[in-house]
């Protein structure tokens, strides 16, 4: 009897522990629900960045549903006058500006006033071409393109900030005068595009009949309650006192930078808080917010779901927003960048989850991403398996290496020099990676049956499309772009090669006359030919074009095209 009592004892223990663990595994995939481990765990996080990168402050938002979890701000977002963050204070977002954009179409797609697939021309008071660069006719551009970043135009960055309000033209006029080349025919090939978001925005305009601003302000602030958001360059009196400064850090020294006037304003210019954009995202993630619609549950789905991507395996476009793909888990997001300030947003729709973060910093370029992968890592491990490292792959080293550029390049304007002086450098490593190098970043990735390669922290993927002797002509990537293959007369080394070459002839020339010049000289014959002094010109001229084109595009600022000691911000701290 004694030994049943203990055997059943012991079955019940099992059970219960089989329980607890049950519990505890459930309780560890929704643990951001727990608030003080939340907000332990984002204060050790940010603190870091802030330090590490010398940020002055920064913002974070955490949202389940329409419920804030944790909202908080770190830091400083005046340092002249000791402003603390708050999640009332105002921030630039850049780029997430697009998702209100986006957000606005689809408004007018549920009203039944757009169409996606409709030719934008018929929305326009001006013509897109209806040819590409090269002469050839091209399909028409839908907003379905526009939204997916497929609308195959050339970048421009030139010109996309000002340096003063007068400066800035209407939102119509600017984009009239500013079309950009079409180099891919639409539907083909990813290429962010911040012309095509501010067409987006234009189209808003032309059919709502009211300035694109004010139409975010009635339809989408307003019935989410954002009181402390805005598109108006520079802010409102009213907002201004709330309004984070920008910062570089040099040399250890804070240097306050100027309030930033971007041209394209609706890809942009929102300055928000952290608190407006947590209602942004819980009205993406539940069916009501503040007890008004901005999005119907089908339009929502609609927006949210994949309009676009190069590769069944490859994370692509939903409408408007990025789709990502990390520890397994299905997100749609945007970051934004300015200048001095860096932002990410990131929704985890089958959680209803969303996570927003902004720092007021030049040097916080990696800092949101940081912060995102970190909280992945810390509440959704990834229990996957990487791959391994290929033997085959350094086999096939010289047809998947080489030199290559973004499709988010410009191709027919000045501009174009950038694109020669930034290469993507594409090799293989002795360990058998995919070593892709962009500057002084690096990334490695490895080869899956699939033939996607994936990143060693799994953050990123590329797919290899080949011609017919099996070599890469193209890298699609999880991100709106692709990786093309760079012409082998279009790369940096044939670039210095080429000039290094006619600079040795100009010289070699010049050297080999002048020592016939002292040698006829010495037997008192005169030696003059007009050809003497035209190469000397010529070497002349070709080591000043050298010297002046390397000292301005070391200098010139890829954005405002003017010399960047004309940006040099002053001292803060």
């Amino acid at each position: 009897m004694l030994k049943k009592l203990r055997v059943v004892a012991a079955r019940l223990v099992c059970l219960a522990l089989v329980l607890i663990c049950g519990i505890n595994s459930a309780q560890a995939n929704r643990i951001y629900t727990n608030i003080g481990d939340l907000e332990a765990f984002l204060d050790g996080v940010m603190t870091t960045q802030l330090e590490q990168h010398r940020i002055p402050g920064a913002v974070i938002a955490v949202v389940h549903n329409d419920e804030i979890l944790f909202a908080k701000g770190y830091g400083y977002a005046n340092l002249e006058r000791e402003e603390k963050v708050t999640v009332n204070t105002l921030f630039r977002v850049g780029s997430i500006s697009k998702l209100f954009v986006w957000t606005a179409v689809m408004q007018l797609y549920q009203e039944g006033l757009l169409a996606l697939d409709e030719d934008i021309n018929t929305y326009l008071d001006f013509s897109i071409p209806d040819t590409l660069w090269d002469g050839s006719a091209a399909e028409p551009i839908t907003m379905q393109h526009l939204m997916s970043h497929t609308a195959g135009f050339e970048d421009q960055n030139l010109g996309l900030f000002v340096l003063a309000e007068k400066d800035l033209q209407p939102l119509g006029e600017y984009l009239e005068n500013a079309i950009p080349a079409r180099i891919f025919p639409p539907g083909q090939i990813s290429a962010y595009s911040n012309y095509g978001s501010s067409l987006a925005a234009y189209i808003v305009e032309r059919i709502s009949g009211m300035p694109f601003l004010e139409y975010v302000e009635e339809y989408i602030f307003t019935p989410l309650g954002m009181k402390n958001s805005t598109f108006r360059q520079p802010v409102p009196e009213q907002l201004a006192k709330q309004l984070s400064a920008g910062y570089r850090s040099v040399d250890g020294i804070y240097r306050l930078g100027d309030f930033e006037l971007c041209q394209s304003y609706p890809a942009g210019s929102l300055s928000a808080s952290g608190l407006d954009m947590a209602k942004f995202m819980s009205a993406h993630l539940s069916e009501e917010t503040n007890g008004q619609y901005i999005l119907n549950p089908e339009t929502k789905m609609l927006m949210h779901s994949q309009s676009f991507s190069h590769h069944p395996e490859l994370p692509g476009m939903a409408h408007g927003f990025i789709e990502m793909k990390r520890n397994g888990h299905r997100l749609i997001s945007h970051t934004g960048d300015t200048l001095l300030f860096h932002s990410g947003l990131y929704l985890l729709p089958d959680e209803h989850l969303g996570i927003f973060v902004s720092f007021n910093g030049a040097n916080a370029s990696t800092a949101s991403d940081y912060v995102f992968k970190a909280f992945m890592n810390r509440y959704f491990a990834d229990e996957t398996t990487v791959a391994m490292p290929s033997t085959d792959l350094m086999e096939r080293a010289a047809q998947v290496s080489g030199s290559f550029h973004l499709s988010r390049s410009n191709y027919t304007e000045t501009e174009a020099i950038f694109r020669l002086l930034n290469p993507i450098k594409i090799a293989v490593d002795q360990d058998g990676c995919l070593v892709a190098r962009v500057g002084t970043s690096t990334n490695r990735y490895i080869p899956t049956d699939s033939g996607v390669f994936r990143s060693l922290d799994g953050g990123s993927s590329m797919y290899p499309v080949t011609d017919g002797t099996g070599k890469v002509i193209q890298y699609y990537t999880d991100s709106p772009g692709v990786l093309l293959r760079t012409p082998w007369y279009a790369t940096t080394e044939f670039a210095l090669l080429l000039g290094g070459v006619s600079l040795l002839v100009f010289l070699g020339t010049i050297i080999r006359w002048a020592l016939l010049l002292v040698k006829r000289q010495t037997r008192r014959i005169t030696f003059t030919r007009p050809a003497v002094f035209v190469v000397t010109l010529l070497t002349l001229a070709q080591i000043g074009f050298y010297v002046l084109l390397f000292t301005l595009v070391g200098n010139l600022h890829p954005v405002y095209g003017i010399p960047m000691v004309a940006l040099e911000p002053t001292p803060a701290l």
